[in-house]
This record gives C-alpha cells, structure tokens and sequence, in this order.
C-alpha cells in the first residue's frame, strides 16, 4: 500500500486535536513542530540550506508561517466542534496553492 503524504495542514491538524483549548498558548512550540515535520518532509529539497536549522533560528516570516499553520488549525477544528460549516463547495472545490495563498 502506498501512504498518502502528510501536509502541513495535517500536522497542525493532528497538533491542536491534542490539547484544543491550550493551543494557541503553547503556539510556539507546536509551531516547531510544524516545522520540525515539514523539514522531515522536504529534506531532500530543504536540507542543507537556509530552512535546515531549528525553528528558534528562523527567519521571523519563516516562523509565522508555521504559526499561521497552527491558528488555522485551530479555527477549523473549532467550527467543527462548533457545529459551523463557513466554507462552501465552491471554496472546498480551490487549488491547494490558491488557499495557501489566502493563509
């Protein structure tokens, strides 16, 4: 069988489930998550180069990409919780680089 592979998305996702309420207080270090998985994804491509270092080593817009990960995480899963469906089919049916772009 052959895996699907993991998004950024996923890992986030996968992040916030674990402790919902306590998320967006401990931003920073699932944010270094994020990134740790993403280098473990991307190595052929990222490592060795400037992305190659921990998460507190970052460039500031490096990190908030990873944070904005996490937020986004967390106000999907709260919708759900919530009972709240905002996305239409239409925005469902966007190319993935499309809706990165409004992150």
């Amino acid at each position: 069988t052959c895996a699907l592979p993991i998004s950024a998305a996923q890992v986030a996702i996968g992040l916030v489930a674990k402790d919902i309420d306590g998320a967006l207080n401990n931003i920073e270090e699932l944010a270094s998550q994020v990134h740790d998985k993403w280098l473990e994804r991307n190595y052929d491509y990222a490592g060795g180069g400037e992305l190659d270092v921990p998460y507190s080593e970052l460039p500031e817009n490096e990190k908030q990409k990873d944070r904005d990960q996490i937020i986004l995480a967390h106000e999907v899963l709260s919708q759900m919780m919530n009972g709240e469906e905002n996305e239409t089919s239409e925005d469902m049916n966007q190319e993935p680089d499309m809706m990165d772009e409004e992150i």
